[in-house]
C-alpha cells in the first residue's frame, strides 16, 4: 500500500514529491499491516525532484529517512540508528536536460527487529547539507502495524 507524503519545502526553484511503501519481504497472505517478528520487511521511498535547482545542488547535500515506530499500549520501543536512520547522497540533474530526478530508495529491516506489538509507523524524510538541516521536510503516516509472534 502506498501512501502520499506531505510535505513543506522552501527552496526556490525546487520541489519533490513522492510515496512511501511498507511490505513484507515475503509476504504470506498479501496483508501488509501485519508481519510476523521473525520476517524481513521493507520500507520504500519513491522520489522526484524537480526544478531548476536540481542542477546546483552541491553534492554534499543528502536525503535523509527516518522510520519512527510508536508502540501502542505498554512499553516502549525504538529502532536502532542503524535501522532507523539512513542518508542517501543527492543527485542532480545532468545540464542540459530535463530538470526532474526521480529515485527509489528501498530500506530492508531484518526479521527479529521489532518485538511484537502494535504500532504507528511513519517515515520521513528531510534534506542535509554537510548535516545541517534545508528547509525541506516531509512525511508518510503509513497506519498501525501488528507485529506478532507466531
Amino acid at each position: 500500500m502506498k501512501t502520499d507524503i506531505i510535505k513543506e519545502e522552501m527552496l526556490p526553484y525546487f520541489g519533490f514529491k513522492g510515496t512511501v511503501e511498507v511490505s513484507e519481504s515475503d509476504p504470506v497472505n498479501g496483508i501488509p499491516n501485519i508481519i510476523r517478528t521473525t520476517d524481513a520487511w521493507f520500507v520504500e521511498y519513491q522520489l522526484t525532484a524537480k526544478g531548476w535547482l536540481n542542477y546546483f545542488l552541491n553534492p554534499s547535500v543528502t536525503w535523509d529517512f527516518e522510520i519512527l515506530l510508536e508502540k501502542r499500549g505498554k512499553g516502549e520501543f525504538e529502532l536502532p540508528d542503524t535501522l532507523r536512520i539512513h542518508h542517501e547522497a543527492f543527485k542532480p540533474a545532468v545540464f542540459p536536460g530535463s530538470t526532474e530526478v526521480s529515485f527509489t530508495k528501498r530500506i530492508d529491516i531484518p526479521a527479529g527487529s521489532v518485538e511484537a506489538g502494535t504500532y504507528a509507523v511513519l517515515a520521513e524524510v528531510k534534506m542535509s547539507l554537510n548535516g545541517h538541516p534545508l528547509p525541506l521536510a516531509g512525511y508518510a503516516d503509513l497506519g498501525i502495524f501488528q507485529f506478532f509472534e507466531s
